[in-house]
């Protein structure tokens, strides 16, 4: 699903003024027509929170009213919404930029148990922190609305009051809904950061904007939702076998870290990969015996031995790598990293091997995709851990200023995937991948899918979608938040498929 930034949403609104040839106030009327009618498809289809209120003659409804254009949204739909129900009880209170706040938020006198408050107090705009009197007031606001034995219902107007529409943060304070009504398109803060937790179930509604504008002005960044992945896997043949579905190369593990090597590799075969050949170190190949018993299902070869190899052979035998998880930062480990980065074979650089890009200063190909989290980022990039998770897609762009041509997914919260020209925000996954291990199976899923002949952004995307999936699935499944383990999604692997 396409997404809007400020800057975008600011720039379709133009956009449709010029092409369509109308003025502010029609698209005002435009977007207050269709606002309407979705608070009353919400009236009549929404049995969680209206099931009750279906059964009053008399509804409430509270309008807060900023002095923007998002204000201007919500007195058109209160207008309308008067005209049609002049038996409902409608308030309006506006806010007041003199006082920095509402004249009279009393709100216990204002909203009942079974209140529909409509927030149209800001929108895309807001860009600094809500302070003072209001901040307060919102703060009050939501204590009353969020109250155990509340009916009372949020409707957000195009993006919750108080979250920063690029970055998800909250200015201060903000709302707390239970729906958003996103015109035209979704803001990509709902999304990141805090948004989600203040959004409520985002509504998106067409305001009749002809398709062709948005998809001009909204070309850069995407919602990676299920429905978007299905089409991405690997198509296997009934007359393929595995040399059809491609030959991987794992660089990873150390002495203390053999688990590392063991959940991305394992993660890599049960992702459908053809062959899977373990890079290990000289002492082990001297041991291949039990190393073969720990790891049956792989091919091995000495560290030193790939090293001889020449780049043409290497890239015939091999259709990607990965490199870097659980590895040790040894001199050997770095001159087979820059070999391999010189082959220009498809590659897959995560943890250590992230390191190693900062110390051994190599430009990048078109065929090459790091997996950092933000701590691993900032190694890279002039900005903070902290300065990354506050605007995750900002510190994309800061990347994009020194690796022109490389693939990045920077995972967290929301783990975003970017390419030179587009953003993908993944919807799936949840806290409980806060655990050692998981990126290790993420990048074996990813490396998998690279070798298996995905070009390295839907291998990317259709990866992180899958990691995240596997954790939705099994909460669903009705395990808790605390007790997984990145084994748990090797197992899940083994059943997995889109639903």
């Amino acid at each position: 699903m396409r997404l809007l930034n400020r800057v975008q949403a600011y720039a379709l609104d133009k956009l449709a003024i010029k092409n369509m040839r109308i003025t502010m106030d029609d698209l005002i009327q435009m977007a207050g027509k269709a606002l309407f009618f979705q608070v009353e498809k919400l009236l009549g289809l929404s049995t969680r929170h209206f099931g009750n209120f279906q059964q009053n003659s008399s509804l409430n409804f509270l309008f807060l009213l900023g002095p923007g254009n998002n204000g201007r949204d919500g007195i058109d739909i209160k207008n309308r919404l008067v005209a049609k129900y002049p038996h409902f009880v409608v308030t309006d209170i506006f806010f007041d930029p003199a006082s920095n706040s509402f004249s009279k938020a009393n709100w216990n006198e204002l909203i009942n148990q079974q209140t529909i408050i409509i927030d149209a107090l800001f929108g895309v705009g807001l860009n600094k922190n809500i302070q003072g009197a209001l901040k307060k007031q919102i703060q009050e606001l939501n204590k009353v609305t969020k109250e155990t034995n509340s009916l009372s219902v949020v409707i957000s107007i195009d993006i919750p009051s108080g979250i920063d529409s690029d970055t998800g943060a909250v200015l201060g304070t903000a709302i707390n809904a239970d729906y958003t009504l996103s015109c035209e398109l979704p803001k990509v803060g709902l999304f990141l950061n805090h948004g989600p937790l203040y959004a409520g179930k985002i509504l998106k509604v067409p305001l009749g904007i002809p398709l062709s504008y948005t998809k001009e002005i909204a070309n850069s960044i995407r919602l990676v939702q299920r429905k978007n992945v299905k089409s991405l896997f690997p198509k296997k043949s009934i007359l393929g076998n595995k040399t059809k579905y491609g030959h991987l190369l794992i660089v990873a593990g150390s002495k203390n870290m053999l688990g590392a090597l063991r959940l991305c590799s394992l993660a890599a075969a049960r992702s459908g990969v053809g062959y899977v050949t373990l890079v290990i170190e000289e002492e082990w190949y001297q041991n291949s015996n039990l190393f073969k018993e720990l790891f049956p299902d792989f091919i091995l070869i000495e560290k030193k031995t790939l090293l001889k190899k020449a780049d043409s052979e290497i890239l015939k035998k091999y259709s990607a790598v990965l490199i870097g998880p659980g590895l040790s930062s040894c001199e050997l480990n770095k001159e087979l990293f820059k070999k391999l980065v010189t082959t220009k074979i498809r590659m897959l650089i995560d943890a250590e091997g992230i390191n190693f890009v900062k110390e051994l200063n190599l430009s990048f190909h078109e065929n090459i995709l790091l997996t950092p989290h933000a701590g691993e980022l900032s190694r890279l990039i002039n900005l903070s851990s902290t300065q990354i998770e506050q605007d995750r897609l900002s510190a994309c762009e800061v990347f994009y200023e020194k690796f022109k041509n490389a693939y990045l997914l920077l995972k967290g919260h929301k783990t975003i995937v970017a390419t030179p020209s587009k953003r993908y925000i993944i919807a799936s996954g949840n806290k409980s991948l806060s655990k050692a291990g998981t990126g290790d199976v993420l990048a074996g899923i990813i490396s998998s899918l690279m070798a298996q002949g995905l070009s390295l952004d839907k291998a990317a995307v259709l990866g992180a979608f899958i990691h995240g999936d596997l954790a939705d699935q099994r909460l669903r499944n009705g395990k808790t938040i605390s007790s997984l383990m990145a084994s748990d999604l090797l197992d899940a692997l083994t059943s997995y498929e889109i639903r």
